[in-house]
């Protein structure tokens, strides 16, 4: 069960600047191949993904910084949603025919099962030591969080709605939930025990969060128009990210790491990874091709994504600071 003027003057005046220009090459990250690779993470130069070449979805890393690439998981059924952090690799495993929240630890080599309800366990998500995920076990979609330093595993959500479509970074703790009759974001922070709602429409549906230390990003349809919005829990401010030139785009998917947000846009007519820094307001399109792009996700100056331009899904990335 899932449900899926000069840049000081711009962000006066809160206009976004747009960048046609290309920042840097993009590569592919997957051999060319018929199967398909999909659903990225990404934490540094270590790359993650789920990829069907043995007939089931696996899951893969590359490393960047070497080039090497490894499997990570070799069991005959489905393995996928990878997220990583540091030394450590989560993702949702069909081995014992309802989904587990499984583990695999680059340093120790080690591959442990986390979760053993009989009810369903998706979509993992990691920073640190902690994990979390959605659960049906209540009967409900509810997050769930898993401390690794205690081996403590604690219930965040208690609502008899859905909450699902976790995501952490640090001591905060969000996601997407419906106990309003239509979906919103909310936090939970794990060192105060409190737990806020962060979007404040009434109407329309607030979806997919990602967040990246004070910076919460999601979807938003509040005004019948897809909007990415950015939340700093800092200062309690919110605000619309992409072009107020192109308001009929459709707008998902978006994804936060320090300054920079990411998302699949459609203002070119077909679906592309747009950019924007959230100090300078400068906004600028990622890919170029005639492809259509999906599921972007960023760590520092990387961006990774699904991409179709050969016919088949394939991982890519691009590495802001890379001028080459």
């Amino acid at each position: 069960m899932r449900k899926f003027a000069s840049a000081a003057t711009a962000m006066l005046l809160g206009v976004t600047i747009f960048a046609p220009s290309v920042l840097a090459a993009d590569k592919q990250v997957t051999a060319q191949s018929a199967a398909a690779q999909i659903e990225p993470a990404v934490d540094g130069n270590r790359i993650v993904w789920a990829d069907k070449r043995s007939g089931n979805y696996d899951i893969y890393m590359r490393d960047m910084s070497t080039g090497q690439e490894r499997q990570i998981t070799s069991d005959s059924s489905k393995q996928v949603d990878p997220a990583i952090s540091g030394n450590r690799i989560v993702w949702t495993d069909y081995r014992n025919g309802n989904a587990d929240i499984y583990m695999f630890d680059l340093t120790t080599g080690e591959e442990s099962q986390l979760t053993t309800n009989d009810a369903g366990q998706w979509n993992p998500a990691i920073d640190g030591d902690t994990i979390v995920w959605e659960d049906e076990r209540g009967g409900n979609l509810d997050i769930y969080s898993l401390n690794l330093t205690t081996n403590r595993e604690s219930q965040i959500t208690t609502n008899q709605a859905d909450q699902y479509a976790p995501a952490i970074a640090g001591d905060n703790i969000v996601w997407q939930d419906d106990r309003s009759g239509n979906s919103d974001i909310y936090r939970y922070n794990l060192s105060t025990g409190l737990e806020s709602r962060l979007s404040t429409a009434d109407n329309g549906d607030q979806s997919s969060p990602s967040i990246s230390g004070n910076m919460v990003v999601w979807q938003d349809n509040r005004s019948d128009q897809d909007q990415i919005v950015a939340y700093d829990l800092s200062t309690g401010v919110e605000r619309q990210l992409p072009s107020s030139a192109t308001p009929d785009a459709k707008k998902w998917s978006p994804a936060v790491a320090g300054d920079n947000v990411v998302w699949v846009d459609t203002r070119d007519g077909n679906w592309n990874i747009y950019l924007c820094n959230l100090a300078t307001g400068l906004e600028s399109r990622i890919t170029t091709d005639s492809a259509r792009h999906y599921e972007p996700a960023i760590s520092g100056s990387r961006i990774v994504w699904e991409d179709n331009r050969s016919g088949s899904l394939a991982i890519y990335t691009m590495d802001l600071n890379d001028n080459s």
